[in-house]
Formats: C-alpha cells, sequence, structure tokens
C-alpha cells in the first residue's frame, strides 16, 4: 500500500492554557482540533478501499479508549464546529463505549483516526496502517514542557491515493492555526 507518514512538532501552548481554563481534557480537545483543521480539506471525505473508493460528506474523529478493565476500543466522535458539543458528544459516546465494552463506530462518515500514548515521549509512529482500517491516522505520545512553551510531535499517515504532501502540509498548517486560536 502506497503510505505517506509525515511527523511535525507542533506548538501547543495555547491549546494547553485553553485546555486548563476551560478544564477540558485534552485527549477530546486534541480529536477536536484534528476535526476543525480536516473539516475544509475534501480529501479527507475519501477511504481508498482495496477495490473502490468511497466519499462521504461527514466526518468522524476516531478515538481509542481504554475501559476500566483496561481493554481498548474504537470511539468514533462525529466532528462538529461547536466545541462544546463535541466534548458533550464525546463524554456520552466514551460512557457507552466503558459501558458496554464495545466499539462505538459511525458507518456512514469519513474517518480520521487517533492514538495517543501519553506514558510515551516519542519523536515519531511509522507502519500503523492496517488495510482493515484505510483512512488517515494521526499519533503522539506524552507533550514536552519547556520553560515557555509545550510541544509536542505529531504523525500522520496517509495512503498516497488519499492526499498527497501537499494536503498534508495544508492540513498541518491548519492545525497548527487552530492549536493557536483556541
Amino acid at each position: 500500500m502506497p503510505m505517506i507518514s509525515i511527523t511535525k512538532t507542533f506548538d501547543l501552548t495555547h491549546l494547553m492554557r485553553f485546555q486548563r481554563r476551560k478544564g477540558c481534557k485534552l485527549y477530546p480537545l486534541m480529536m477536536y482540533c484534528i476535526g476543525a483543521a480536516a473539516k475544509d480539506i475534501k480529501e479527507f471525505y475519501y477511504t481508498v478501499f482495496p477495490d473502490r473508493v468511497e466519499e462521504y460528506d461527514k466526518l468522524v474523529v476516531q478515538g481509542i479508549i481504554a475501559d476500566d478493565r483496561g481493554d481498548f476500543y474504537f470511539c468514533d466522535i462525529p466532528y462538529t464546529d461547536n466545541l462544546e458539543d463535541f466534548l458533550s458528544t464525546y463524554t456520552r459516546q466514551v460512557a457507552i463505549v466503558k459501558e458496554t465494552h464495545d466499539n462505538y463506530f459511525h458507518e456512514d462518515h469519513a474517518l480520521i483516526g487517533t492514538s495517543c500514548i501519553a506514558s510515551l515521549e516519542f519523536d515519531s509512529c511509522c507502519n500503523q496502517y492496517v488495510p482493515e482500517y484505510p483512512t488517515p491516522f494521526l499519533c503522539w505520545g506524552k507533550y514536552r514542557k519547556s520553560w515557555f512553551r509545550t510541544t509536542l510531535p505529531i504523525t500522520i499517515q496517509v495512503n498516497h491515493q488519499q492526499m498527497d504532501g501537499g494536503h498534508i502540509a495544508l492540513f498541518f498548517n491548519r492545525l497548527q492555526s487552530v492549536f493557536d486560536s483556541l
């Protein structure tokens, strides 16, 4: 499968201040920012399967959620421009996943996968592509604090048939703008 993986270090300083001020959890806030950065890039609405390309008109950001037993499940959160609605949906759907011990999917949406490994500081995540999940995938670890800045490397991996480096550059530039504007 022709894949592109690109890692960029982002400045999360403004996002972390917003997160502390609002009392939000960082993971759903990151998921919202990813949706906000991707929402106007049409390539994120395509999914490339081995035998076809599907186009969708709605977008979800998928999180990986741990339940109380330590098992992991997928949880799709439909993107909406309204941050409060997004966070409310996140809270509600994560509660369902934890209660039912089952994945929560939205099959009629284009998907952006995410994974946070908050216990590990790392620079890049590669070779995460699995043919059963032919969607853009973002991964990050533990953020890094210095005296005045908080930074975080984020890796995106996409199918080259879906988008190329120019689309990723546009997305990453928008993502930094979203981090800075909250």
